[in-house]
């Protein structure tokens, strides 16, 4: 493998184009990572409450305090149930 040499030139430009592009992105508003009840059920796409338990404990999905529940752990969950699904 061969080293690059850039120039400052070069290195001035690439920032420039970087910070265009940049700019140019639409701002996503942050995602939470903790979500209440309903929610999680909209997250789910389980629009009743009992459809949703039943989901949540078939791929052991359990809530924190207060019926809050993890994004991340419903991502896994949805991505198990994908795949079972698929196979």
């Amino acid at each position: 493998m061969t080293a690059l040499a850039l120039t400052d030139a070069d290195v001035d430009r690439i920032a420039r184009r970087t910070a265009e592009v940049l700019r140019a992105l639409p701002a996503l508003p942050p995602t939470p990572a903790i979500l209440t009840r309903p929610e999680a059920r909209a997250y789910t796409k389980r629009h009743s409450e009992a459809a949703f338990c039943d989901w949540c404990q078939r791929w052991q999905v359990r809530p924190f305090a207060r019926g809050r529940y993890s994004k991340t752990h419903l991502d896994l969950a949805l991505d198990r149930e994908s795949r079972r699904r698929a196979a």
